[in-house]
Parts: C-alpha cells; structure tokens; sequence
C-alpha cells in the first residue's frame, strides 16, 4: 500500500468528520454566566486565574474578571426549557443551567441570578415539551444509546429501532458500499484494490459516525414527541481517532518504514 493512498484514505476520513461535526452543532459559542444574571455569548480567546476574555458576536473583545463569573458553558441547551417532573407528582418547568451526579440546577427566567437545585433522584422525567399521558398511545420507549451502537452495523441504521426512515437507508447504503470496497481491497487486484480499500475505508467510518449521532438524534426526539423518557444529552462528544500503521515493531525502525495501514478509533461521551 503506497503512502499517497494512505493520505487519500485518511483525508476521506477526516473530511467526513469535520463534516459530521459540524452538522452535530458543534460551532456554539460558549455562554459565560455572571453573578449579576447576564449571561454573555461569545467565544474565549484567553482566559487566566483572573480574567476571560471573550469575543463577543460582533467582534468586540471584552475582558470579564474571574469574580463576576459563576460558570462557562460550551453548549446552549440550556436555552430550552424542561418539564420536570418529578416523583411526588409535580411539575416544574425551568431552563436547567447546570448539572452534577446529585442535582440539577435550575432556572425559572433565564435572566435572573436566582436558582433552584433539584435532586435528580427526586426526578422522574425530563421532556422538552409538557407530557400528554394519552399522547403515548402505547408506544415503546427506544434507548438512544442502543440506536446508536445497533448503527455500527453496515446494514443497519439505529434509526430504524423506532420505524424506517429513507435517511438511514441512505447511510446504510453508504456503509455498506464503504465496507464492500474494503472487503474487495483484500480480494481483488493489488494496486487497484488497495486504492480502493482506503477510500472506501474513509467514507465507512465517515457515514458511519453520521448515521450513529442521526440514530441517536432521531431516537431522543421520538420519544420526546411521544412523551416518553428520554435522556438529555448536554454535553455529547465525538471523537476520531486515525493513526498510520507501520510494518516495523520497534520505534526507531518506525522512523525509516513506509505506512502500511491505518488504525481507525471512534468515541462518543454519553
């Protein structure tokens, strides 16, 4: 396998998650909560023990000291407000700004300095809208974690745990298009066959990364149309991971051989 189709295999790769990524919205800028109930929008370009400062929208750069902060965020969930309901039987509905192991935190106006904790094993469910209970029609609950690991498979989409959708046919299609050339780089002519296993190596583990966050995506949002359960996720990850493969096993002969291969990891933080 030559070093140019390597680059090609790899730039595939990356390309398809710099795409992915970007879908997943994950240009938001941070949100820095102040003590006052501001909370100021922008992106940090520095930060120390006593100040940040941060890049407003309209590219006006002002610095906050570190004692006017309360905390940053680096996803606007919070903007949406929560039905909360907990298990005594009553329902709260506030913008959840921050979360622990123990307690959710809570706002009522988003704008004001006052917060409330509530202690999540006081919850019973949280939902993006208020909960019909004659709305589920005897629908099941779907895990989105589970979609989303079911969407390894090739010839499968996680989104279809809940019904069939013409997206995760598409991205079936992809996958497995993309796992056939890599099947056929081991079988088919030398040359040939190795340029097209690292492309096609590339666009698997690129639309596979898609259609595992649109199986997740696609699957919170069913069971919140449905009043069902639903886990928030406020603070998702991806990440990929691609590193050349080297025939050689010691360090310093890595330094003078040719790639013959590529490691691909892929993570999500749930």
């Amino acid at each position: 396998m030559n070093t140019a189709s390597v680059r090609a295999g790899i730039t595939i790769a990356i390309a398809c998650a710099l795409i992915t990524a970007i879908a997943h919205g994950s240009a938001h800028a941070e949100s820095v909560f102040l003590k006052n109930g501001r909370i100021l929008e922008g992106k940090i370009a520095a930060e120390s023990d006593r100040s940040i400062d941060l890049l407003l929208p309209g590219g006006t750069r002002t610095t906050i000291p570190r004692a006017e902060v309360l905390r940053t965020l680096y996803h606007d969930n919070y903007k949406q407000k929560r039905y909360i309901y907990k298990t005594d039987g009553t329902t709260i509905e506030a913008h959840i700004v921050d979360e622990n192991s123990e307690s959710y935190t809570c706002r009522t106006d988003l704008n004001s300095p006052v917060e409330t904790w509530i202690r999540k094993s006081d919850v019973e469910t949280l939902s993006k809208r208020k909960i019909d209970v004659s709305d589920a029609g005897g629908r099941p609950y779907h895990s989105p974690v589970v979609a989303t690991i079911a969407s390894l498979a090739p010839v499968w989409s996680g989104s279809w745990n809940a019904g069939f959708t013409w997206w995760g046919l598409g991205l079936c299609a992809f996958k497995t298009a993309g796992a056939a050339g890599v099947v056929y780089s081991f079988i088919g002519p030398t040359g040939t066959g190795e340029r097209i296993g690292f492309a096609s190596l590339g666009a698997w583990v690129g639309f596979t990364i898609i259609d595992m966050i649109y199986s997740y995506n696609r699957i919170d949002n069913h069971n919140t149309r449905h009043g069902l359960a639903s886990r928030i996720l406020d603070d998702s990850a991806v990440g990929v991971d691609l590193l050349p493969r080297y025939a050689a096993d010691w360090p310093l002969e890595r330094a003078h051989a040719r790639p013959d291969g590529v490691s691909v990891g892929f993570s999500r933080r749930f």
